[in-house]
C-alpha cells in the first residue's frame, strides 16, 4: 500500500508538474480537460505496472524495498488498520453525500429548460450542476441571468460531474496526498472556462 501510494504520489506530481508550467495559462480548455483527466488516469494505473530495468537497478530497489519493510515490519499493521478506518470514513461520507443530492432531486420541484433538468430548491445557494440536473433556488430562479443558466447546462452536457466524482474518489482514497485538492481545483477551474466559453459562444438563447 505505502510503495503504491508513493509511486502514484510520484506520477501525479509530474503530471501537475507538466500541467502548471506549459498548459494551465493556454485556451485550450478541451485538451486541458483530457490531459488532466487522462493524467489521473495514468497515475492510477503506472504504480501496478512493473518495469523492467539493469540489473544492479532492480537489485538496489529491492533492497531498499526490503530496508524499508524491515524497519516499518512491527507498525505495518498498525498503519493498514488506521488508514482503512480513515478511508472507510471517508467512502461513508461520500457515499452519503451523493445519496443526499439524490433525495433533493427527488424532492425539489423539475423544470425543463432548453431540455436541461432543473431543479428548484428551497437550499440558499448559488446554481450548481450534478449529473443531468442543475440545483437553482426557486426564489431566485425567475431573476436568474440567462448567461448563468447556460453556464450550469454547459456543466450538464460536458458532463464535468464525472470528473469531479472521479477525483473525490481517488481523494476519497488516497487522502493522505495533498496535491489532490489542488489538482481538483485546477480541474474544477478549466471546467468553469469550458462552461463560460459554451455560454458565451454556443448555447441557444434561453426561456424559462
Amino acid at each position: 500500500m505505502i510503495l503504491y501510494i508513493l509511486r502514484f504520489s510520484l506520477a501525479i506530481a509530474i503530471v501537475f508538474g507538466f500541467y502548471k508550467a506549459f498548459l494551465e495559462k493556454e485556451r485550450t480548455f478541451i485538451f486541458n480537460r483530457v490531459f488532466l483527466l487522462g493524467g489521473l488516469i495514468i497515475s492510477l494505473i503506472v504504480p501496478l505496472i512493473s518495469f523492467s530495468g539493469p540489473e544492479e537497478f532492480k537489485v538496489m530497489l529491492n533492497a531498499t524495498q526490503h530496508s524499508i519493510n524491515s524497519r516499518i515490519f512491527h507498525l505495518e499493521s498498525i498503519i493498514n488498520i488506521s488508514y482503512g478506518l480513515i478511508t472507510s470514513v471517508l467512502l461513508i461520507r461520500f457515499g452519503w453525500d451523493i445519496i443526499k443530492l439524490i433525495k433533493r432531486i427527488r424532492q425539489g420541484e423539475l423544470k425543463i429548460v432548453d431540455g436541461a433538468k432543473i431543479i428548484l430548491s428551497d437550499q440558499t445557494e448559488p446554481p450548481y450542476a450534478f449529473l443531468n440536473y442543475v440545483f437553482i433556488n426557486k426564489t431566485q430562479f425567475d431573476g436568474i441571468h440567462t448567461e448563468l443558466i447556460k453556464h450550469e447546462i454547459a456543466h450538464v452536457q460536458q458532463g464535468h460531474t464525472l470528473d469531479i466524482l472521479l477525483i473525490e474518489f481517488v481523494k476519497t482514497l488516497i487522502w493522505i496526498n495533498p496535491l489532490l485538492g489542488i489538482f481538483k481545483n485546477s480541474m474544477q477551474l478549466n471546467h468553469e472556462f469550458l462552461a463560460d466559453n459554451y455560454a458565451i459562444t454556443y448555447a441557444p438563447s434561453t426561456s424559462a
